[in-house]
């Protein structure tokens, strides 16, 4: 059966089937990572440094096959991978169904998503079939370009097809027949494998392993989201995405504002499970605009709102506005949906490509263009210049940069805004409802970890995340005072807030007449708060968050330019931030009680 969502124009579009009641169910948060696609395999490569990177077991099956699931439930992979298996930092442990894998996203399985074909794998002939994948590979499939298509505002390219680079050699194979207990055959070729390598920031194997499960499940959510949420959302425009010239009166403020507060210059915060950009390898940085957010806003909404507006047909309210951000050689951005309740249609803006001090300055500058997978379900890769800005409807349409900046930095700055009408927040919870009912949570489980009594450590501390029980944050705002934060000992948590790994739903709701902004307290001492986004009047926002994250509400603060909103007791800012304690958790504004931190 075919989903049909209409544009809020009157135009229908077809993305794909809905699969809720012919497949089986995702399986999430376990010990087996079942893979959406060859891409999301890709990722979780990338998501661990290659130092510290373990083998991956993929087993490739075919559900609709009675005599496959026959021979996989003899294997008791599952229960193997909890009990007999390396723990995760030792073996990567996950499943492909090479049948539902098509069928449960609505956008084309190109060559370089088809991990079966990739490999070439059978199970036709075979079926199922075990492959390990060493240490080496890095998720780094070199996708091929179909067609290119110059216009006067950039480059249109369309990937995905045959000629693609596989990256991922010296893997090894099971099958079925082969005579050989397949946990020893597993066993036996981890061992043979260099061990990986601990970062001396995380200290120890054991809790190596749960930073890269904690990594395993921001991604394959974010494959979820991908593949699962834009099949209830409607659509706005024809195409998904359109370009612009960077409204001069912005352009000019925003290239200024940034060359005046390069001494501002700070690297952005990221919690270490955090898997959008690899920000763990490639650190990048920010000009913040909340240092000047009334006339930033001022300007947003004279100059760039209206445009959105007459581009949709809807009214629009802004919810965020960030950068300057800079980007580096090697930084990418994984490919995703926007929050569906703030980041509805969105921008951004390319400022400038500056060549790095050690770099030829003759060199012709390196496209790094955006990526989209259109309504028609292609991957196609947009180039735009510095000055130009794209809009595009970011809570449906997926959207990054998945590929390494070669060289120079790219500068840009971001705004995303929301559809002010409760038909839309109906559909998010449809939507929402939807991607939960495709998916199976089960209990983590796994043997123990094995600490190596010299272990070889990696020479960058990866997993530079988290604070100590006990630390001390002072956090000083503008007048002077001062906000002592101190992160309790687990053990002093309440039983259902010591878990961090734990994805779960928070209810923010603003029950003021006037706008409400959010902050998230990164873990990290001395990082600044993360502006999360505007709330108006009388609206309830769903926000993903986790076990243990802190967050604070500000107002009355857009009249104060330069002011650096921080957690302080300052006048217009909630005397303390509160703690997400459990999934539902709700937050009321202006709070009569809330949770301390």
């Amino acid at each position: 059966m075919f989903r049909v969502v209409a544009y809020a124009l009157g135009l229908s579009l077809c993305l794909g089937e809905h699969t809720s009641t012919e497949l089986p169910k995702i399986v999430n948060h376990g010990r087996v990572v079942e893979l959406m696609n060859g891409e999301h395999f890709d990722n979780l490569m990338q998501d661990t440094p290659d130092e510290m990177r373990p083998p991956s077991l993929v087993l490739f099956f075919n559900h609709t096959d009675a005599a496959c699931m026959e021979t996989v439930a003899g294997l008791e992979y599952k229960r193997q991978a909890e009990t007999s298996l390396p723990s995760r930092e030792r073996l990567l442990v996950t499943k492909y169904n090479m049948h539902a894998a098509p069928k449960r996203i609505w956008f084309t399985l190109e060559p370089e998503r088809d991990l079966a074909q990739r490999w070439g794998i059978d199970t036709a002939k075979t079926c199922p079939t075990l492959v390990l994948a060493p240490g080496s590979c890095k998720g780094v499939t070199e996708w091929c370009t179909r067609s290119t298509q110059e216009d006067s505002d950039g480059t249109v390219s369309t990937v995905g097809c045959e000629e693609y680079v596989e990256e991922c050699d010296g893997r090894e194979v099971w099958q079925a027949d082969a005579g050989v207990d397949w946990v020893d055959w597993v066993t036996e070729s981890v061992e043979q494998h260099p061990v990986p390598k601990l970062s001396p920031e995380i200290g120890s194997y054991t809790a190596q392993g749960k930073w890269m499960v904690a990594r395993d499940r921001i991604t394959a959510h974010t494959y979820h989201r991908n593949s699962l949420l834009p099949l209830d959302l409607p659509a706005f425009s024809k195409k998904g995405y359109a370009t612009f010239k960077i409204p001069e009166p912005v352009y000019e403020w925003l290239l200024d504002f940034y060359d005046r507060n390069q001494k501002e210059r700070r690297v952005e915060p990221w919690a270490a499970d955090r898997t959008q950009m690899n920000f763990h390898e490639h650190k990048i940085y920010q000009v913040d605009l909340d240092l000047e957010r009334a006339e930033a806003d001022k300007l947003a909404n004279e100059h760039i709102r209206p445009l959105l507006e007459e581009w949709v047909g809807r009214d629009l309210q802004l919810t965020s506005y960030f950068g300057v951000r800079e980007y580096f050689p090697g930084s990418r951005l994984r490919n995703h949906v926007d929050r569906s309740e703030t980041h509805v249609i969105s921008v951004t803006m390319s400022l400038e490509r500056r060549r790095l001090p050690h770099e030829d300055p003759d060199l012709a500058d390196d496209e790094w263009p955006l990526e989209f997978i259109n309504w028609e379900g292609n991957t196609i890769r947009y180039s735009h210049k510095p000055g130009y800005m794209v809009l595009y409807e970011s809570a449906r349409l997926p959207h990054g940069r998945p590929y390494p900046l070669k060289s120079g930095m790219h500068t840009g700055a971001f705004l995303h805004y929301t559809v002010d009408a409760d038909s839309w927040r109906d559909q998010v919870d449809v939507a929402f409802d939807h991607l939960k009912s495709n998916l199976e949570s089960t209990v983590y489980k796994s043997r123990p970890s094995v600490e190596l009594e010299d272990p070889v450590f990696t020479e960058y501390p990866f997993g530079r995340i988290t604070r100590d029980p006990g630390d001390e944050e002072v956090l000083v705002c503008p007048d002077g005072t001062e906000l002592v934060v101190v992160l309790a000992d687990e053990e002093e948590q309440p039983a259902d807030n010591s878990n961090r790994d734990v994805e779960i739903s928070l209810f923010l709701k603003n029950d003021d007449s006037k706008l409400v902004h959010v902050y998230w307290i990164p873990h990290e001492i001395g990082a600044l708060p993360v502006y999360q986004g505007k709330i108006p009047p009388g609206i309830t926002y769903l926000f993903g968050s986790y076990l243990g994250h802190a967050f604070f509400f500000a107002t009355d603060w857009e009249d104060k330019e330069g002011y650096r909103a921080e957690p302080t007791q300052r006048a217009g800012i909630q005397q303390n931030p509160f703690l997400v304690t459990g999934d539902g958790t709700e937050i009321v504004w202006p709070a009569a009680s809330h949770d301390e931190l």
